[in-house]
Order: structure tokens, then C-alpha cells, then sequence
């Protein structure tokens, strides 16, 4: 009965070993950690021990039997814990924490002259009874592993303490069974190893959720990107035989393109919160420069940031606005230059644009409609602030 019971838990503490490497999630790797030192607690219990240390080790791993009893309470509180996501419940958690203490001063102090295994014991009758008693709490808070713990851990808590007052002469139904207590804790193992299994399940389903979200999200931002071009191109059949809108087509444009690469990046490089703002402004421009395809622009970039994927839409439509009327009135020449840079500065993030062209004075420019945009996406899209400066070219500061 002991063989089998020793090489059922053995064979557990592997199951949920292996899944522990292949998964990393810490409740596997507490369990296996609780279900060995039962092992060595009853190793040490049922003089086993004595077949497998050696025998100067045999002599004084009596006294381990007080490490391993802390041991099994430390790991059962971390893998409680985990298992039932108790940092949720404040009290319940603080509580906890201080039977972890206790467990914990415990292996600090003990010695073979100070050795106080009755009163851990003691103290773990209680840890174990506050363990079903929150298993219950749980159960009816809707807690769906706390099922696992009702079942697995009430049928502990008789064998702990049937073997507890076995040790001190009570009764208890091992006078009758004397294996009730390795039946019982295999009956938990099993247990046990059964909730995680499923709970490894349902990981997988999430995973499996999360990949087809991300398929489906992939194929609206790319149905949008389709969408806007839709747009641009029934616009430009609408707009082609009108003389002059040509220009006004192409800001148009700008913009929606704008919106638009924001979505192709979305889909293309499955970035979902924040997205690098120097691959999303290099395809703006580029896309921008074809519809000025004459003008020499030399464009630097000191961009190292990711930023969220909504912010950098709205500044794609501001730096189209500022592009557009760069490339429309700032140069007498077809050369120039940009400078365009994007820093965090603890909370904030500042966006500047700058160009080395004439300078105008936007109160006296009939076409002021794109800086007003601009300014309106700052303040009530990005909930920040613009400086604007006209001396020795443009230069627009935005902080968000």
C-alpha cells in the first residue's frame, strides 16, 4: 500500500512538473512543490526513509519532520493562492499571507533544541479548517476551482486530523484503516491534479479564443483600410471633371490615408495597443510624397517610440494637414526640409514638426482650415496643447 501510494504521488508530482515547464504557470509548480514534501513528510512518518538516506543522514533527519510540515503549509498557501486567485479578497489574502509568516518564523527558529512541532500542528488544524471554510466562501461567490477545494481539501483535513490524534492516542479511524490516510491524500492528489488539468484546458480554449480574435480583428482593420481607399477613389471619379479640386482632393486624400495606414498596420503587425510611430509616419509620408512627386523634401526623423495605436491615428491626419500646406506654400523652390521628432517626457509625449520654409503668417492665409483641424484634434482628441512659431520657418510643438 505504501509503494503504491509513494509511486502514485511521484508519478503526480511529474504530471504536473512537465505541464508546469511547458505552461510556466506558478499553481503547477506550487502543487508539485506541496506533493513533495508530503512525500518526504511520510517518508519520515513511516521510517521509509530509512531504505533510501544514508544512514548519518537517517540519524538526524528525524528532526526534519518540523521543516517539512512548515514546507507543505507554505506550499499549499501558494498554491491556494494561485489556484483560487485570492489577491482579489483583501482579508482572505491577509490572512493568508499570515499563516505564511507564521510557517516561515517557524523554520527560522527550529532546532534540534527548540522544536515546537505540536504547536505548528496545532496551528495548521487551523489553517486547514480556515482553508474549507473560505474553499465554501468562494463556492458560493461563484469561485468555479473552488469546488476542487470543498471536495479535495475536506477529505485532507479528516486525514490530517485522524492522523493527528492517532499520534496522540484519540481516536481515530486509522485503528480501523491503517491506510486511511494515504488512501485520502491520494484521493486529494487526484483531485487536485483533475481541477488543473482542467483548468489548463480552459487556458487552451482561452488561447484559441484569443487567436481567432485576433484573425477577425485583423480582417476588420484590413476591410477598413479597403474601405477608405473605396472612399478616395469614388471621390476622385465624382471630383475628376471639376476644375480645381484636384488639390482639395488630394488633402482629402491625406487624410483618409492617414486613418487608413493606421488600420494596415493593425492588420499587417497584429499590434493591438501600441504601434511603432517611426514605421507608421515613414508610410504616411511616403504615401504623401506621391501626390507631390516633383518636390525634392529632405525628411529626417528622430522617432524611438511606441505609442497608443488611437493617438497615432489622429497625429497621422495632423501630420498630413502640416505636410499639405508645407508642401503647398512653404518652399519657392521645389527643395526643402522636414524635421519631425516624437519623445516621452515622463507623462507626456511631444510631437514636433519643423520646417525650414518661408514662414506665413496664418492670420493673413485664406487657407487657415488645416490648422484649425490641427488645433481641434489637439485639444479635444489628444486633450493637449499646440505651440506654433512662423520665425525662420514653421515649428508646431504638441504636447499630450
Amino acid at each position: 500500500m505504501l509503494t503504491l501510494f509513494f509511486g502514485s504521488l511521484i508519478t503526480l508530482i511529474l504530471y504536473n512538473l512537465f505541464i508546469y515547464i511547458f505552461t510556466k504557470e506558478l499553481a503547477y509548480l506550487y502543487y508539485v512543490l506541496y506533493l513533495f514534501f508530503i512525500v518526504l513528510e511520510q517518508l519520515s512518518y513511516t521510517t521509509l526513509n530509512k531504505y533510501i538516506y544514508p544512514k548519518s543522514l537517517f540519524d538526524i533527519e528525524t528532526y526534519f519532520a518540523i521543516y517539512y510540515i512548515a514546507f507543505i503549509f507554505i506550499f499549499s498557501i501558494l498554491f491556494i493562492r494561485e489556484f483560487l486567485d485570492v489577491a482579489k479578497y483583501k482579508i482572505i489574502d491577509t490572512v493568508l499571507k499570515i499563516f505564511l509568516l507564521f510557517n516561515i518564523i517557524f523554520i527560522i527558529i527550529s532546532s534540534p533544541n527548540f522544536y515546537p512541532i505540536d504547536v505548528l500542528v496545532s496551528v495548521g488544524m487551523f489553517f486547514f479548517l480556515y482553508i474549507l471554510f473560505i474553499s465554501f466562501y468562494l463556492l458560493y461567490k461563484g469561485n468555479e476551482n473552488a469546488k476542487y477545494m470543498v471536495v479535495g481539501w475536506s477529505v485532507a483535513i479528516v486525514a490530517w486530523i485522524m492522523q493527528g490524534t492517532y499520534n496522540e492516542g484519540g481516536w481515530s479511524l486509522l485503528y480501523e484503516y491503517p491506510y486511511f490516510f494515504e488512501s485520502a491524500i491520494f484521493f486529494e492528489a487526484i483531485i487536485f491534479s483533475i481541477a488543473l488539468a482542467n483548468k489548463l484546458n480552459k487556458t487552451k480554449e482561452l488561447e484559441e479564443s484569443v487567436a481567432s480574435n485576433k484573425i477577425l480583428t485583423k480582417e476588420l482593420h484590413h476591410r477598413v483600410k479597403n474601405n477608405m481607399q473605396l472612399i478616395i477613389s469614388l471621390y476622385r471619379l465624382k471630383l475628376s471633371k471639376l476644375e480645381h479640386a484636384s488639390s482639395f482632393l488630394k488633402e482629402v486624400e491625406g487624410a483618409i490615408q492617414a486613418i487608413g495606414t493606421t488600420h494596415e498596420m493593425l492588420y499587417s503587425d497584429n499590434v493591438l495597443i501600441d504601434a511603432n510611430a517611426r514605421e507608421y509616419f515613414v508610410m504616411l509620408v511616403d504615401k504623401l510624397k506621391n501626390s507631390y512627386p516633383h518636390t525634392n523634401i529632405d525628411i529626417t526623423y528622430r522617432i524611438d517610440e511606441d505609442i497608443p495605436t488611437d493617438c497615432l491615428m489622429y497625429l497621422g491626419i495632423i501630420l498630413n494637414e502640416l505636410m499639405t500646406n508645407t508642401y503647398k506654400y512653404a518652399f519657392e523652390t521645389n527643395y526643402g526640409k522636414i524635421f519631425i521628432s516624437l519623445e516621452k517626457q515622463g507623462e507626456h509625449i511631444i510631437f514636433t514638426y519643423e520646417d525650414n520654409g518661408k514662414g506665413y503668417d496664418p492670420h493673413n492665409n485664406k487657407n487657415s482650415f488645416g490648422l484649425e483641424l490641427v488645433k481641434s484634434l489637439v485639444s479635444s482628441e489628444l486633450q493637449g496643447d499646440i505651440k506654433v512659431s512662423f520665425d525662420k520657418g514653421t515649428k508646431y510643438i504638441i504636447r499630450f
